[in-house]
């Protein structure tokens, strides 16, 4: 097997400048074959020859490429990121690695990433732990480096589109949260229920209101016809939908902004949950109680809108606890804490239980409020 090991000289020289270009090196040759994912390939004969290229283009690689000629193909098999829940066992070193062995070792980092509690670098410090013949390769300076910018990518990728579903899913509920409010407000108004129609109709403005203010802030050192524009999207209720679409398409904080749109849609969020979706679903179910004793019937339509306000809050509530969880930082500096969300399916279904957790946990107070109010004597 060709020697793995710099040089004497060599070693010593890598622990300064040398070692930072070699280390800056393998970040850039990272990048460059997250590149070759652009057209995507439809499989490993399409995109072997792409990372071939790359590999060969980078003078770094060189040492590499001669002790293990499978190398190449063990790249092309992180990058299509195929789907394994099980990291395969491969015990032969980096000079006897067949090609075989080299798909099972590059398949394998996709289930250290499904399962990384600390995020992508430790996903593939875990990798590198698990293959003999990738603790040869961590000698050099620049491997590790550039696995790790590869794994970064792969998981910004996939989290790209669970993010952007996300986004779309609880504007949409948030939509349909708006809208149903308005329903019943008429239709409590329309049944006498009167005080009702007017504390729902406050807490909707409140939250309306509040957005009105988040719109001033972001747009009034601008042009007057872009408060107007965002005014009337608050109004006609579809600010959440505006405000997912900008943050799934990366949209830039404008020079007139008070603040990014990620923070806007935050507050927006919380805005709505704390103003409209938790106070409202209260009142209505004391509202809902009040009607099924006084006609022995449950109004379908309150309860559909008492449901879309619990879900509008276990939404908010998840996305926000699932943002934090997210945070490389917090997953190092608090590994105890953060890390219960994991990445792939398990992480949708673990997001979907805290979801329905806080949804169901609303109904309960907002449930126990009611008896409580009414055991008051409030009508």
């Amino acid at each position: 097997m060709p020697n793995m090991q710099a040089p004497p000289l060599l070693q010593r020289s890598m622990t300064g400048d040398l070692r930072r270009a070699s280390i800056k090196s393998g970040v850039s040759l990272g990048a460059s074959l997250t590149l070759t994912l652009s057209p995507p390939p439809s499989g490993e004969d399409e995109l072997l020859p792409r990372v071939a290229a790359v590999l060969q283009g980078s003078p770094v690689a060189a040492p590499l490429l001669a002790a293990c000629p499978a190398f190449p193909l063990l790249v092309v098999h992180v990058l299509l990121n195929k789907s394994k829940l099980l990291c395969e066992t491969v015990e032969a070193p980096l000079c006897s690695l067949a090609d075989d062995d080299a798909r099972g070792v590059g398949r394998s980092l996709n289930a250290k990433l499904r399962t990384a509690k600390r995020g992508p670098k430790a996903a593939v410090g875990r990798w590198i732990a698990a293959f003999p013949a990738l603790a040869e390769c961590d000698a050099l300076p620049w491997f590790r480096p550039c696995l790790e910018a590869v794994a970064q990518e792969l998981a910004r990728r996939r989290g790209s589109f669970v993010y952007k579903a996300r986004l779309f899913v609880g504007a949409g509920i948030s939509v349909v949260d708006q809208l149903s409010d308005f329903y019943m407000i008429g239709e409590y108004e329309r049944t006498g229920q009167h005080a009702t129609a007017v504390a729902l109709a406050a807490m909707v403005s409140l939250n309306l209101l509040g957005q009105l203010a988040v719109v001033w802030a972001q747009t009034h050192k601008g042009p007057r016809l872009q408060l107007v524009k965002e005014s009337l999207v608050v109004v006609t209720a579809t600010k959440p939908g505006l405000d997912a679409w900008r943050v799934a398409r990366g949209v830039e904080q404008s020079k007139y902004a008070a603040v990014t749109p990620e923070l806007e849609l935050v507050g927006t969020r919380m805005m709505e949950m704390c103003f409209e979706s938790i106070p409202g679903s209260v009142v209505q179910t004391v509202a809902l109680l009040n009607s099924a004793k006084a006609t022995g019937t449950w109004s379908k339509a309150a309860m559909a809108s008492i449901l879309c306000s619990a879900l509008t809050t276990g939404f908010a509530s998840a996305s926000t606890s699932k943002d934090f969880d997210a945070s490389e930082q917090r997953r190092a500096d608090e590994p105890d804490f953060y890390g219960y969300v994991p990445a792939g399916v398990r992480g949708i279904v673990v997001f979907s239980f805290m979801c329905l957790m806080s949804a169901l946990l609303l109904l309960v107070r907002a449930l126990s409020t009611a008896f409580l109010a009414l055991a008051g004597g409030w009508k």
